[in-house]
């Protein structure tokens, strides 16, 4: 029985780290995503440091996931700084990436 639990634990924990865990604002939807070559004349608004857990326990979350969830905050941020573009930096490390902030839709 404890077996039972211990395998139905982990295919629950499992199931959480590929689930997304922000919510966007309403408006977030129109922040675009680009990369740097499309923001040339664009203006720089600002950056942002996005940042969510990588792992649930001792799981790892899927980085689509954790993808997903960086671009969803970095498009909050933007919103409150007035920006319609983001362009992601590097990779995300333990969860976290930084974006670029523009305003490019006149």
């Amino acid at each position: 029985m404890n077996r039972l639990r211990m395998v139905a634990c982990a295919i629950a924990l499992a199931g959480l780290c590929s689930c997304r865990f922000i919510d966007a604002q309403p408006g977030a939807e129109n922040i675009r995503v680009v990369d740097g070559s499309q923001v040339s004349e664009c203006e720089l608004a600002g950056t942002t440091t996005a940042s969510v857990t990588d792992h649930v326990g001792f799981i790892n979350r899927d980085p689509a996931s954790i993808d997903e969830d960086l671009v969803t905050l970095a498009r909050n941020s933007a919103l409150k700084v007035g920006g319609d573009t983001i362009v992601p930096g590097e990779r995300p490390k333990a969860g976290e990436r930084r974006f670029s902030v523009y305003r490019c839709l006149k």
